[in-house]
């Protein structure tokens, strides 16, 4: 993989997203074993002209090692993307998931006290067949309490092969609901996410050109998108941006460097 990364240097690209499948289990079928913090440390150990992102990582594969080496890695994006589905121990139950509520609670405030800008994003699965109208809510308050940033709410859907397929299905009404109201409660989130950095300066890759002239659009670290004066030619700059205002979901800034 550091063959990968040296290839990324030399060709220019200013952020790099470490993705799989399993990504948490990366080393386990190496000899000797190994595992994503220890892939950090490597990493860590010369500098690199790019940010590193990760996709998503189960919340059982997000080890205190790996915390501690992602907080003090320079180039790392605090960005987690983990996939809850539920917040309901018998849903999780059901569903094979090897974690408990107050285990996903304990990381996300882990997650807050070491990356307090962090962008955390869940995975929610609304109306799973044995969900309860209590567990749903079980979810929804515990969602609620979270240093969420945004959420991705699907609503179940049979998949032939699976033991869900088995299980008498929710009303499809009763799905749909539950659905809608998990996304409102994420709409809600990621606007006090959003205000909350306003103020903050942030460090935003450039992707390039708004239609309008003079003004260019870019992600920032803790994945925001941001809007911004700026000249063509800073496309795929790594720019220090102060986040002044929000527009809908965009917020709206000024280079300060």
């Amino acid at each position: 993989m550091a063959d990968r990364f040296q290839e990324a240097a030399q060709l220019g690209y200013q952020e790099v997203v470490l993705t799989g499948v399993d990504l948490g289990q990366y080393g386990r079928d190496l000899t000797p074993a190994a595992d994503l913090a220890g892939l950090v440390r490597r990493f860590k150990e010369r500098p690199w002209p790019f940010r590193v992102r990760f996709s998503s990582l189960e919340p059982q594969e997000i080890t205190a090692a790996l915390l501690k080496e992602c907080a003090s890695w320079r180039e790392f994006c605090p960005h987690f993307h983990l996939p809850l589905q539920s917040a309901a121990a018998p849903v999780l139950a059901a569903m094979g998931r090897p974690y408990s509520p107050q285990d996903f609670r304990d990381l996300a405030w882990e997650i807050k006290r070491l990356f307090p800008d962090a962008a955390l994003g869940l995975d929610i699965l609304a109306g799973f067949p044995t969900e309860t109208a209590s567990d749903f809510e079980a979810t929804r308050l515990l969602v609620a309490s979270l240093p969420v940033a945004y959420l991705h709410v699907f609503p179940f859907s049979s998949r032939p092969g699976t033991a869900a397929a088995q299980m008498p299905p929710l009303p499809s009404k009763e799905v749909r609901g539950r659905a809608r109201l998990m996304r409102e409660l994420g709409r809600l989130k990621k606007l006090k996410f959003l205000e909350s950095q306003l103020g903050k300066v942030r460090e935003v890759l450039v992707e390039g050109p708004l239609p309008q002239k003079g003004c260019l659009k870019g992600l920032s670290d803790n994945y925001l998108k941001v809007v911004f004066p700026g000249l063509p030619q800073w496309r795929n700059c790594r720019l220090k941006v102060r986040l002044l205002r929000l527009s809908g979901e965009l917020l709206v800034g000024e280079a300060v460097n």
